[in-house]
């Protein structure tokens, strides 16, 4: 009975100092949030804090910076997934086929998933600023009028992070759906070509069924990354 006994626990203390560690700093903080978040307190001053109900969310749905914030981050969320899918599926399509230089094509388009978003972010932003790559090139082409800071100006910033996001991740998409048109037998297109279906209708009947499970993968894989901190 010892010996079940200390078998059944042994995970238990395997698994006791990852729980410890997370309810120390996620558990613990995030109970400690919800309960200052009813309350009127301020680091600053170590009063003791007011409790006033509702009062702070209220303000925060009232404000309208939050609510543009919650809209710019709705709308990136949306736009980027969708045509980070739609990019990939097309590259997958083009560099699924058997060329001369096919492997090359496909490292140059998976790339960007490699690089750290810190390399990301100095590359854009060199390429984008003021002084940047694109005004450079604009003022050589007799454009400098249209020269900006890309990143830094209202109507422009949010295309280009949207870009800079598609551009890095398009690739990891490309790939997955590389992985299910290459599980797809070619009998089935020889078949519709002898049935007389149209590159379209091979298209929506037989490469876009079987991309179900990897808009799956894609999308899952976008919620690890925005919800779960990967």
């Amino acid at each position: 009975m010892n010996r079940k006994l200390r078998s059944k626990i042994y995970p238990m203390w395997i698994a006791l100092p990852g729980a410890l560690v997370f309810t120390v700093f996620f558990v613990v903080p995030i109970i400690i949030a919800f309960f200052y978040s009813f309350t009127n307190w301020n680091l600053d001053r170590m009063d003791s804090p007011q409790f006033i109900g509702l009062r702070n969310f209220i303000n925060l749905f009232q404000d309208e910076v939050f609510a543009r914030s919650i809209f710019n981050t709705l709308l990136f969320a949306f736009t980027t997934t969708l045509f980070k899918t739609v990019t990939g599926l097309l590259i997958a399509l083009v560099v699924v086929k058997r060329f001369r230089g096919n492997s090359i094509f496909r490292t140059l388009f998976y790339l960007p998933c490699v690089l750290s978003c810190m390399i990301v972010g100095l590359l854009f932003t060199g390429i984008l600023k003021q002084d940047g790559l694109v005004n450079n090139l604009l003022a050589a082409a007799g454009m400098g009028q249209l020269a900006r800071d890309w990143l830094g100006s209202y109507g422009t910033a949010m295309f280009w992070i949207i870009f800079i996001e598609v551009w890095m991740w398009a690739g990891f998409s490309m790939f997955l759906f590389i992985s299910g048109l290459n599980a797809i037998s070619g009998e089935y297109y020889v078949s519709a070509q002898l049935d007389g279906a149209s590159p379209w209708q091979q298209f929506c009947h037989i490469t876009l069924p079987p991309a179900g499970p990897i808009l799956y993968r894609c999308n899952n894989a976008e919620y690890h990354r925005w919800f779960k901190g990967i």
